[in-house]
């Protein structure tokens, strides 16, 4: 199994990529294709938008 090369996404970039998965539906796997990131990567940047929508602290930096 090969490894994808490290893709590179601005804050600015991932808080666009979460609120397509959010407010208008798109699944992660589409959000994959379009950002290159990895699974883990997608799902943890939906977590985190979630999280600041119902107003909680995510640990980590914020989107």
């Amino acid at each position: 199994m090969t490894r994808k090369a490290k893709v590179t996404v601005s804050t600015l970039q991932k808080l666009e990529y979460a609120k397509l998965m959010v407010e208008q539906g798109y699944t992660n796997k589409q959000i994959e294709e379009m950002s290159g990131a990895g699974k883990s990567a997608v799902s943890r940047w939906k977590i985190q938008y979630q999280a600041e929508l119902a107003g909680r602290h995510y640990l980590g930096q914020a989107l």
